[in-house]
């Protein structure tokens, strides 16, 4: 495979990873610097699934929550990333991950913005933690 032809401003995606874990790590990166459209053509065209977790767990959701980027969490639930799917997420960097949903990233956070975006969009807010609490508690 080459390169996808991307026209506007926008630099062209290789396609031809070596491996899974280098596509999921470039795709991340895209959520992590806003690359909106990029992001849209990649799971567009099947090279990564909106809900492929990378190497620790964190799934796009829960990036594009940790990085505040309400367009980018909407393009991903358009996309058809699951809005109440658990992902690891580690707490005020503490080693251990504990699985969580965007919602609930959103909630310990304090992005009353990003938790109202995800109740819009229609996340679940009765979803348990796995230590027993709720996103809103």
């Amino acid at each position: 495979m080459g390169k996808l032809d991307i026209s506007g401003d926008y630099k062209p995606i290789e396609t031809s990873f070596p491996n899974q874990r280098k596509a999921v790590a470039n795709f991340l990166e895209l959520i992590g610097n806003k690359q909106v459209d990029q992001v849209s053509i990649i799971v567009a065209n099947g090279l990564v699934s909106p809900d492929t977790p990378n190497e620790q767990g964190e799934t796009p959701l829960i990036a594009a929550v940790t990085n505040n980027d309400a367009a980018m969490i909407r393009t991903l639930v358009s996309l058809g990333a699951t809005l109440d799917g658990y992902g690891s997420y580690s707490e005020d960097y503490y080693e251990t991950k504990a699985q969580r949903t965007a919602l609930q990233v959103a909630a310990s956070q304090g992005k009353l913005g990003v938790v109202k975006i995800l109740r819009d969009l229609g996340a679940d807010d009765s979803l348990v933690a796995p230590y027993g609490a709720i996103s809103l508690r």
